[in-house]
């Protein structure tokens, strides 16, 4: 069970217990013109969780109750986890971390002999309380160490929170739990900062979902293994497969390069593919069959490490080769 000291009207400490919530703000001091106002009533529930240094504190969005309680029921069971709280969307958890935010910050301001701190939607009245404490609260509040966030989520999706909390929270790693395989949201997912991607497999996400938040933790990135291979697909083609040849060359250079690649008749066909000739026009041009251009074109293509004709010429160009 978790405590939540409150205070009331007369400054002093009421002490709560509370089974089912992490240690909360819960400022329970009547607004007038002599207090601070009262902190929000969703504020008051939600926990600024105080996990020791030797467990990973874990936060975890999903809007279905049943697999929300399912994960939660998962990782509990380990015992370097420890799940501070859970969220049915993202909205809630962002404003978890923004009292944390205002916990830290106000435990500043009292260090410093400020009495009463407002931020944003919360005040914190700090007349009679010790230790810079607020309502059982103090400095030893944490962020979660990891974020499992449901991808489809109601109002604000995952990705859109994804980014916003590592915009804010860079140390704070997020791995995205979806059913969704489609490739532009894996991309999206990935490229909003996401440490990690989870499909929801009945069989294997018990599992995955461990080993990934031990693997982010580490600083590492979890992929499962059903999105590797696309994730591998989509780094580019390299200028070269030779060591010696991978790196950026200048004007000369390149020119240098790609002549002695080809033979002379390969350059004569990439002059005429620049001056954007069809193989018919080339075969006539050169005197050869049609399945000759084909077979100097595929030569061309592979020797420069370009997927088409029109790679194949810019690259002509930028070489100033002709």
């Amino acid at each position: 069970m978790n405590e939540i000291k409150n205070l009331n009207a007369s400054g002093n400490l009421n002490e709560n217990l509370n089974e089912n919530v992490g240690v909360g703000i819960g400022v329970n001091v009547n607004a007038n013109e002599n207090t601070c106002p009262v902190v929000n009533k969703s504020i008051c529930r939600r926990g600024a969780g105080v996990s020791s240094d030797k467990t990973i504190s874990i936060y975890i969005v999903e809007d279905y109750n049943l697999l929300r309680m399912q994960y939660k029921h998962i990782l509990s069971k380990e015992k370097d986890f420890n799940v501070l709280d859970t969220f049915e969307n993202a909205e809630d958890c962002i404003e978890s971390l923004e009292v944390i935010d205002s916990i830290k910050s106000a435990d500043s301001m009292n260090r410093a002999g400020v009495h009463c701190v407002n931020s944003g939607n919360m005040s914190i009245n700090y007349d009679n309380v010790s230790g810079g404490r607020v309502c059982g609260v103090n400095s030893s509040a944490r962020y979660p160490d990891i974020i499992i966030m449901d991808l489809g989520l109601p109002y604000m999706n995952g990705i859109q929170a994804t980014k916003i909390i590592k915009d804010k929270y860079p140390n704070i790693k997020v791995i995205v739990l979806t059913c969704h395989e489609e490739r532009e949201t894996i991309l999206a997912c990935l490229s909003s900062k996401a440490s990690g991607y989870i499909l929801k497999n009945e069989e294997t996400v018990k599992d995955s979902i461990k080993k990934a938040i031990r693997t982010v933790y580490q600083g590492g990135m979890w992929l499962d293994k059903e999105i590797t291979d696309y994730a591998f697909s989509t780094i580019p083609k390299p200028i070269s497969y030779e060591f010696e040849n991978l790196y950026q060359k200048d004007e000369n250079e390149l020119r240098d390069y790609i002549t002695s690649l080809l033979s002379k008749r390969e350059l004569e066909t990439l002059e005429l593919i620049t001056d954007g000739k069809t193989n018919d026009e080339i075969a006539e041009l050169l005197i050869v069959s049609k399945n000759t251009i084909k077979m100097h074109v595929r030569s061309i293509l592979s020797k420069l490490s370009v997927n088409d004709r029109i790679q194949a010429a810019v690259k002509a160009v930028r070489a100033r080769l002709f």
